[in-house]
């Protein structure tokens, strides 16, 4: 049976959860579960014009969704690596859950890596993930620059903006 949030929440709202949910890789059998935890944050968001350098309430109201999303995600994934631990630790195993290896537990986290990189690329602007693809092509921020017809100094800054994005998000040990 589904949850109802009529009253709770407008529809748009539910509309944008469920939209960047779906964009984020949520399957349909976990829907229900995530909008109990996502709907308490937003009904309890309020929107403060002052607080909002000019964005619009939808903005704000994305980027506060997609966080607790990503930290839905996050948890979810600690959840069940710690699980899968604890069963190898006692020798235990679900028969509905696959041995799982050394190999399987690095690919899990590199898929969780390649998430969360992808979430931080999704925050950058157009110009911010050109000199990200000039830097994962290896050229030089006199080149970027250049390639991008600015000042190598409008390149350094975007590059401490993505750094710091990155240090914010926890990935700045990969």
């Amino acid at each position: 049976m589904k949850n109802s949030y009529k009253g709770v929440l407008e529809n748009w709202k539910l509309e944008l959860i469920s939209e960047l949910a779906h964009r984020k890789g949520f399957r349909p059998d976990e829907m229900d579960d995530m909008l109990q935890r996502v709907v308490l944050v937003v009904a309890n968001f309020k929107y403060d014009l002052a607080k909002a350098n000019g964005a619009t309430e939808h903005t704000v109201l994305t980027a506060v969704i997609g966080k607790q999303l990503l930290r839905i995600q996050r948890a979810d994934s600690r959840a069940k690596k710690n699980h899968l631990a604890h069963c190898r630790d006692c020798g235990m195993r679900n028969e509905d859950e696959p041995v799982v290896d050394e190999h399987h537990m690095d690919h899990e986290r590199l898929h969780e890596l390649q998430l969360d990189v992808q979430i931080a690329l999704s925050r950058l602007s157009a110009f911010e993930r050109a000199v990200c693809d000039g830097l994962m092509a290896g050229k030089p921020d006199t080149q970027i620059a250049a390639d991008l017809g600015c000042d190598r100094y409008h390149v350094s800054v975007v590059i401490d903006t993505v750094r710091e994005l990155f240090v914010d998000m926890g990935l700045d040990s990969i």
